[in-house]
């Protein structure tokens, strides 16, 4: 008899045990949409950015055009004796007009941070078919990327 009443004891609380985790896990499960009834909605994960910034980029309404007409090599990083960042960007005029074109440049820290505001705009014409060089300096010894933006001059 006592044999028999430790079996219902042990079933009883396997038992309870079964139901106290269908329960929990009943309560945690997700509804398969993110704003089900009484539900928190689930996180959303950002999209990572799967390429590096450029470090070269033709903006403005005629920047199609420019890319048309335009070949970049990549550019060539120095520094001078004052540590300043110094950068070299070839060009190549593919088309059979004189280009004109404005350049600024936002530098960057190692951390990806920008350095104090964009340069102001510079200007450039560039020979067609002829390797040209748009060269410009950092301010700061702390640079360690760019950014150079070009467009047709305004």
């Amino acid at each position: 008899m006592i044999h028999n009443m430790n079996k219902q004891l042990v079933r009883a609380s396997i038992g309870s045990a079964l139901v106290a985790v269908a329960l929990i896990a009943g309560g945690c499960q997700e509804s398969g949409t993110n704003w089900g009834a009484g539900t928190v909605p689930r996180y959303v994960e950002g999209r990572a950015e799967v390429f590096s910034p450029p470090q070269i980029m033709l903006v403005g309404p005629d920047a199609n055009d420019m890319r048309d007409n335009t070949l970049f090599e990549p550019p060539i990083l120095s520094r001078d004796s004052a540590e300043l960042l110094r950068v070299t960007a070839p060009v190549r005029v593919t088309g059979d007009k004189r280009l004109h074109i404005q350049y600024r440049v936002t530098f960057f820290d190692k951390t990806g941070q920008p350095l104090p505001g964009p340069t102001a705009w510079f200007r450039q014409s560039l020979t067609p078919g002829s390797r040209e060089l748009i060269v410009f300096n950092s301010t700061s010894p702390r640079a360690e990327g760019f950014q150079l933006e070009l467009r047709y001059a305004r």
